[in-house]
């Protein structure tokens, strides 16, 4: 088989029952292969968002759906092998980035409004996606990618002066080029 295999000697202590609240913070389902549900989970919280911008995201945007609805359990024993491929959709940052912030919108907008400490939640794990990916577009000289992510940041927030910093000389790639050497 191709592709770099994920070593499962990472610790099991993942949340289980009622773990909604978490799940707005982190995904803590890291792949569909490894999920075992009813048919009348998917027909209750809906399939797979097919949205172009989700494609990276599809799963945790799915798990966040059936966690508010339904407990989450976890068997602590490795049943699956998982391969990373460097051609893959995760490897691309402009789709991860662009599918984990698609995803984290249409979750606020669906559960946004219930509660405040969900928006806060939802707004802090967007702020976590934006900064990550500004720095990540910053060190791949790609500065409108940087530059769209620093917006989406003052959107939700305000940049710090780094990240000002960054916004600023991502607008002339000339400076940048040398700043960022």
């Amino acid at each position: 088989a191709q592709g770099k295999e994920i070593p499962h000697d990472f610790p099991w202590d993942y949340p289980s029952g009622n773990i909604f609240e978490k799940m707005l913070s982190g995904n803590y389902i890291s792949t569909t292969s490894l999920v075992m549900t009813r048919k009348e989970v998917f027909e209750k919280s809906g399939y797979f968002d097919e949205h172009p911008d989700m494609r990276c995201s599809q799963d945790s945007n799915l798990w966040v759906r059936i966690a508010h609805d339904y407990k989450i359990g976890y068997i602590a024993e490795a049943l699956v092998k998982y391969r990373y491929h460097t051609g893959g959709t995760s490897r691309s940052a402009i789709k991860t980035y662009r599918g984990k912030i698609y995803s984290q919108k249409k979750i606020l907008e669906m559960y946004g409004k219930e509660k405040n400490i969900y928006a806060e939640k939802i707004r802090g794990r967007m702020e976590e996606f934006y900064k990550s990916y500004a720095y990540t577009f910053w060190k791949q000289k790609n500065y409108p990618m940087c530059r769209d992510a620093l917006d989406g940041l003052m959107e939700i927030g305000s940049l710090s002066k780094k990240e000002f910093i960054y916004y600023y000389l991502s607008h002339v790639p000339l400076i940048a080029n040398i700043v960022n050497r």
